[in-house]
């Protein structure tokens, strides 16, 4: 669950890093599961829009293969989208508030 946890948390992060915190602040704020889930619903349908207009990114230490965007004149690498499995297992601890409210903390915290 914990890697689940932390692959949601790298969307959400990616958002962060745009300042765009509408996702986490309407994780964090909700009082039920339905708007937090609305909320991840919403990142991750505007992740796998970003997909659609990437391109691909090769890490010049690592040799690794990503997929990019520009973000004014930078590029940012996108995150990996989380798997089925993990969303669906994030989705079923989100009923829990204290499992969004984690959700939004770590999403605001520095790392990748």
């Amino acid at each position: 669950m914990e890697d689940c946890l932390h692959d949601v948390v790298r969307v959400l992060r990616f958002f962060a890093e745009l300042r765009n915190y509408s996702y986490i602040d309407r994780i964090a704020n909700s009082l039920t599961p339905d708007p937090a889930e609305k909320a991840l619903q919403e990142a991750m349908r505007h992740l796998r829009s970003l997909y659609d207009s990437s391109f691909p990114y090769k890490d010049k230490n690592t040799g690794k293969e990503y997929r990019a965007i520009e973000d004014e004149g930078k590029t940012v690498v996108l995150p990996k989208i989380p798997s089925e499995d993990c969303v669906e297992r994030v989705l079923e601890a989100m009923s829990d508030h204290s499992v969004r409210r984690r959700l939004a903390i770590l999403s605001l915290s520095y790392g990748r």
